[in-house]
């Protein structure tokens, strides 16, 4: 048996008190939304791989084995694994090629530069010890100046930061910005262009009208209102961003836990273009991680240290994609956390809401969505 996938070894203390065994972990199945708002409890882990000693469940050494067991973090996480079907810690990776958001890039070096923030350390130690190849194309993406970056600015980004990673950290692995790599990389933000225009308009209307929680009475007006304004933006099926207003609209009044879009959205009075292209530049990240996993599957995860960015990405549960000529289709399975001052009636009416506007909008970004 070959163990060559094997990425860590899992001493197992079975609950029933029989004897102790090691497994040589190949997969652990990523956690849910509810593991992210309670980061200092037990979480239920579900691992797979040999059993490498000890009678285990089959009474065979050696063995493939799934093994649930409760596991508690050694310290609360501030770096946070998306991939398909939910998210894990650093500890708990595997070797994967991880998207690096410009947030945990920073915290990465600054740690190892020995100038970074103190409760970030455990977590920039286990990333860096899981054995991942790091991707830093979302970080040149993301851009610094509150807009799209140009061509100029996004080489110039990429390679800086190329550079910095590599006199930061010279053990870690890396993608090496090619010519090949940057123009394919670039030619993503060209893509999403008109979607970006779109989505300007969009969030530059409805913030505004999000700032403050919405009385119960006035909500459905103010639904009616933010499909009205998705149909005259001119709003993309593939965009997330009606859906992130929807969430503000109906997320929870006092449970700050649960305020998932409005971490993310940041909905204010005086919102502007800078305002609403932070938004953006999250969601992006969101979605070209979810097509990059429709297209290495389990081989590829996002990295970001935004909790409430996490947080959306399990509230939007992204399954698997699949591409249709240029068209990557992608379905999404709505948590109710992100509308949690809805009933069950009513969340399913606008779930069936939501679909039928994602089904009929312009195609926008080369990604179809269904909920």
């Amino acid at each position: 048996m070959s163990t060559s996938s094997i990425w860590a070894h899992l001493l197992v203390v079975p609950e029933d008190g029989s004897e102790q065994f090691e497994m040589g972990v190949r997969h652990v199945d990523p956690l849910a939304l509810e593991d992210l708002l309670d980061l200092s409890g037990a979480h239920r882990v579900v691992a797979f791989g040999p059993l490498m000693r000890g009678a285990g469940t089959s009474g065979e050494v050696g063995r493939e084995e799934r093994v649930r067991l409760n596991v508690s973090l050694r310290s609360r996480p501030t770096i946070f694994t998306l991939m398909r079907g939910g998210w894990l810690p650093p500890s708990l990776i595997g070797h994967r090629i991880l998207l690096l958001d410009r947030n945990v890039f920073h915290r990465l070096t600054k740690y190892a530069t020995r100038t970074g923030r103190i409760e970030d350390q455990a977590s920039a130690e286990e990333l860096l010890g899981s054995g991942a190849t790091f991707n830093l194309g979302l970080c040149a993406q993301e851009g610094s100046k509150r807009r799209e970056p140009s061509w100029e600015e996004y080489v110039a980004s990429y390679t800086e930061a190329s550079r910095t990673f590599a006199a930061a950290l010279p053990s870690a692995r890396f993608i090496e910005p090619t010519s090949l790599l940057l123009q394919a990389g670039y030619q993503n933000i060209l893509d999403v262009r008109m979607t970006y225009a779109s989505e300007i308009r969009f969030l530059c209307e409805v913030s505004p009208l999000l700032v403050e929680p919405v009385m119960r009475a006035e909500r459905r007006a103010l639904e009616d209102r933010l499909f009205e304004a998705a149909t005259e933006s001119e709003l993309p099926r593939s965009s997330f961003a009606l859906v992130l207003a929807l969430g503000c609209l109906y997320g929870p009044g006092e449970d700050a836990s649960l305020a998932i879009a409005r971490r993310v959205l940041n909905p204010r009075r005086a919102y502007d273009c800078g305002d609403a292209y932070n938004a953006i530049a999250d969601l992006r990240s969101l979605q070209f991680a979810a097509m990059g996993i429709g297209m290495a599957g389990d081989g590829i995860a996002f990295c970001t240290s935004d909790l409430a960015l996490a947080k959306l990405w399990c509230a939007l549960g992204p399954g698997r994609g699949a591409w249709n000529g240029r068209r990557f289709d992608l379905t999404l399975s709505l948590s109710a956390a992100l509308f949690s001052a809805l009933d069950d009636d009513n969340l399913t009416r606008l779930g069936s809401r939501i679909a039928l506007f994602h089904a009929t909008a312009p195609v926008g970004l080369p990604q179809a969505l269904s909920s």
